[in-house]
């Protein structure tokens, strides 16, 4: 399969994919189960745009993914219409490569590698109709005599977990440290924590906490 997707911030990508997958199902009167496993690979292509620099920049990274899909149905007669009422569950299991993007190297980015676990449910209804045609007007549709089974499916997907995902990037350009300021001065209200206790705690006031209740106080601290 292929997908294109295109982003209103200036980045696009596309992803090719080989999918494999197994489904079975069964019916026991009004009641039906059903469950598939699949396993996809996909090869993904990113561009994104640097306006401020009008330079693009370009990244590539494979992706694995193995889904579980289990559901179940109940099929009820209301006169010509069946009525199925339908609930399942769906797992997903996301690995994806480490990116490192191409182009110019101040703001082109490195990408972790990373992996999401991705669970949803659904539930639903869908109506059907057995339709039994003998005949139509006009020659074109002479061969489509038979049954006929349109149906309307209305779903409903929740997401519990996995939709919200994190990614840690880090500037090709960045430095690898964040410079210097003074732990006794105003610079002390960009830091959250040492290692160990408070160190301007030796100079007569703990600032790091001093920082913290003011901020709590709604005071204007960085």
């Amino acid at each position: 399969g292929r997908v294109e997707i295109d982003h209103d911030v200036g980045a696009d990508s596309h992803f090719n994919s080989v999918d494999l997958g197994i489904a079975a199902g069964t019916v026991r009167g009004p009641l039906s189960v059903r469950g598939s496993l699949s396993y996809s690979h996909g090869f993904h292509d990113i561009d994104r745009d640097v306006d401020f620099l009008g330079t693009k920049l370009k990244g590539q990274f494979d992706s694995d993914r193995v889904s579980l899909e289990l559901g179940a149905g109940y099929r009820l007669k209301v006169g010509p219409i069946l009525i199925e009422p339908n609930a399942g569950v769906d797992y997903s299991h996301v690995e994806e490569d480490a990116v490192k993007e191409k182009g110019n190297a101040e703001v082109a980015l490195n990408l972790k590698a990373r992996q999401t676990d991705i669970v949803s449910g659904t539930a639903g209804f869908r109506f059907s109709a057995n339709i039994l045609k003998y005949r139509y007007v006009g020659d074109m549709l002479e061969w489509a005599d038979g049954l006929w089974i349109p149906s309307v499916t209305a779903q409903w997907r929740q997401a519990f977990a996995g939709f919200d995902r994190d990614s840690s990037a880090r500037m090709q350009g960045a430095p690898a440290v964040a410079g210097s300021f003074k732990s006794e001065g105003y610079g002390i209200s960009l830091v959250q924590r040492f290692d160990g206790e408070d160190p301007t705690s030796l100079i007569g006031l703990p600032l790091i906490r001093l920082s913290e209740m003011l901020r709590n106080e709604h005071q204007d601290i960085p």
